[in-house]
């Protein structure tokens, strides 16, 4: 999913299913997003996510994994969609993450 404005990108959401840090199994797809610092806390994050929710009910996944450091201020982002905090661990670099889980 993308947003523009202004023939810009401004924020992506994607999923995929890779041995990557948040991927949990071969059928549970890792979401990613970014959003620019200037469009953060105007709701595009949240809309481009629940649409690509939609896309994922629709081709038969029953959830959607994630991993986000423990300290960012998206933890709560991720759990107002949804999401459930299942595991926590150290990522390559030493940070303590959470492994977070939504149910589609």
């Amino acid at each position: 999913m993308v947003a523009e404005h202004n023939n810009q990108i401004i924020a992506v959401a994607w999923t995929r299913i890779i041995p990557a840090y948040g991927n949990i199994d071969n059928k549970t797809p890792e979401l990613a997003i970014s959003c620019l610092p200037e469009y953060r806390g105007q709701g595009i994050g949240s809309k481009l996510m629940l649409e690509l929710f939609d896309q994922l009910k629709k081709q038969g996944y029953k959830r959607t994994s994630l991993s986000v450091q423990q300290n960012n201020p998206a933890v709560r982002f991720y759990q107002k969609l949804g999401y459930k905090i299942t595991q926590e661990k150290l990522d390559h670099a030493g940070h303590e993450d959470y492994i977070m889980v939504k149910k589609l």
